[in-house]
């Protein structure tokens, strides 16, 4: 009687342990299914559109590793936290202090940058700050991998992706790259100013004149870029990017109810003048009414050149974050 209990229950417990293995063992062969289908569809289409050859099409992405993390990591990004817990990720005394030193060992190269393109160093210095703590953190995963796993199993924004890699290969190309020696984030942003490969490609600058565009080790390189790219959305010389004022709390909560989960939003003149409280001196050809914590009802106006941010990462926490560093590293120098 005891033996057959023994058995009964060693066999329950067998069962279930392989369950998990049975599904993992279906799920890679579901993944596998779909980088095949995938791959043979992108490769024809590359060749379509680009006249980049099939088979290398097909062999560099057959060498892609599906990475399961890299899905877990782009469902919780940053920007999901609260305005309190974000700034305390971004703002620390050790970012600030960096920023700082960095500016200055390269004060030269910035101020040539600065004086070209129009943008303030220290807004250039606080935002690779934030992306890559000065390039000391550039990412670990490959860039294929990155861009191939999203681009075929996250559905939520698998278009977007596709395209990246579309671009990838188109950049690999131009700027004849090794595709298996180029890391980056979990989401496929690369080198110090984290361009993702589309933007590498219209925005990037070789600044240094050296015949080659490196986001990685040229910092003349990397510096122009970042300031051609808020340049190119549209930065205005000289207009402060947000503006402390007092308003309506009224009228704020009536504008944020109507457009729903918006964080920022563009305000007609007029009506700002009808519900500012404190005199606006600023010459923006925009302004924003931006929501920075909803549950306190922090807010600001924001001026053309916070949206210009916010092109760069598309979250008025960021944004925040990048101004408020930039303060404080113009205040240190």
């Amino acid at each position: 009687m005891e033996r057959n209990r023994f058995i009964f229950y060693t066999s329950i417990f067998l069962i279930i342990c392989a369950i998990p293995m049975v599904h993992a063992k279906n799920n890679k062969e579901s993944i596998d299914l779909i980088y095949m289908k995938e791959i043979e569809k992108f490769s024809i289409y590359m060749e379509k559109k680009h006249k980049l050859d099939k088979e290398f099409i097909k062999n560099v992405l057959s060498s892609a590793k599906y990475k399961h993390k890299i899905i877990k990591l782009i469902r919780s990004p940053a920007e999901k936290k609260t305005f309190r817990k974000y700034m305390n990720i971004f703002l620390t005394e050790k970012r600030i202090k960096k920023g700082i030193d960095f500016h200055k060992k390269h004060m030269k190269a910035l101020k040539a940058v600065e004086e070209k393109y129009k943008i303030p160093s220290e807004i250039i210095v606080s935002i690779i700050g934030v992306e890559t703590f000065y390039g000391e953190r550039v990412g670990n995963f490959r860039a294929i991998d990155s861009l191939s796993t999203l681009a075929f199993t996250y559905k939520r924004r698998s278009s977007f992706f596709r395209s990246e890699l579309e671009k990838f290969f188109l950049l690999i190309r131009r700027e004849d790259f090794s595709y298996n020696e180029i890391y980056g984030s979990y989401a496929g942003a690369l080198g110090v100013p984290q361009f993702m490969p589309s933007s590498y490609l219209r925005y990037a600058r070789d600044h240094d004149l050296d015949g080659k565009i490196d986001l990685w080790k040229s910092y003349p390189d990397i510096f122009a870029s970042v300031a051609n790219y808020l340049k190119e959305h549209g930065w205005e010389y000289n207009n402060k990017p947000l503006l402390k004022v007092k308003l309506n709390s009224t009228y704020v909560k009536k504008m944020f109810l109507k457009y729903g989960n918006s964080n920022y939003i563009k305000l007609d003149k007029n009506i700002i003048k009808k519900h500012i409280k404190s005199r606006i001196k600023d010459n923006s050809s925009a302004l924003y009414l931006v929501l920075l914590d909803k549950n306190k009802l922090k807010y600001y106006i924001g001026s053309k050149n916070f949206y210009v941010i916010t092109r760069y990462n598309r979250s008025t926490l960021y944004a925040t974050a990048i101004i408020k560093l930039s303060q404080k590293i113009k205040e240190g120098l």
